[in-house]
């Protein structure tokens, strides 16, 4: 009895305590503030359909992104968002041979630009929040697409030096995504935000638009 009064009484102290310090923390608000964030992301495993039965599944792997913002008010931040990474992929290529498709693998480098809106549903320092952008992909998928080319460059300790590369197969697509998560300020200086957002690129060849679920924690910083 005595214990379950006490636990009662902590957990009511901390109620009543814990506003306040909140208030107090947030005293300095968002509003009018640049932040900026560097984001691991975690892109979840998906499969994607192609025009003439070519199916692709991509692995889940790890990316990184960046990105500068304001804040209009304490519910409002709008920014800029550079996201890159490499993507292990299995395809079914499909020839219209009696012997079905060709199983290929291999990976393909995305880097998208963002321009991205939050809501912040709370004016206090943890909040949840929606998030919406525009952007514009390219994809690398890394096969060769000509003949090679010769490159040419000094360096210091080696000297004169040149080489070869086989410009690559790329192509580029409107993108557009929508999320949500919370977002805690923790002081002055430093902030967290975490969340699920889904992706979605509008290549040519695919049915309909490629979607791709993402994990991300921003690890943010005011300025």
């Amino acid at each position: 009895m005595i214990r379950s009064f006490r636990a009662f009484s902590v957990l009511t102290l901390a109620l009543l305590i814990t506003p306040a310090l909140l208030q107090a923390q947030n005293a300095f608000g968002r509003d009018g503030r640049w932040e900026y964030t560097i984001t691991p992301i975690y892109s979840l495993p998906s499969g994607i359909d192609f025009e003439g039965g070519t199916h692709m599944d991509a692995s889940g792997e790890l990316g990184l992104a960046m990105g500068l913002g304001y804040n209009y008010g304490e519910r409002w931040t709008v920014s800029v968002v550079f996201q890159g990474g490499i993507v292990d992929y299995d395809a079914d290529f499909a020839t219209g041979d009696p012997s079905g498709p060709i199983r290929v693998s291999g990976s393909y480098g995305q880097w998208t630009t963002w321009c991205a809106g939050d809501i912040n549903l709370l004016d206090g320092p943890i909040t949840p929040y929606v998030s919406g952008a525009l952007g514009y992909s390219w994809f690398d998928v890394g096969v060769p697409d000509g003949l090679p080319h010769m490159g040419c460059w000094w360096d210091p300790w080696y000297g004169y030096i040149c080489s070869h590369y086989y410009p690559t197969m790329g192509v580029d697509a409107f993108s557009y995504k929508a999320g949500l998560g919370l977002r805690i300020d923790f002081n002055i200086k430093f902030f967290l935000r975490a969340g699920y957002e889904m992706q979605w690129h509008q290549l040519s060849t695919t049915e309909g638009d490629a979607g791709i679920g993402v994990w991300k924690v921003d690890f943010g910083f005011f300025f």
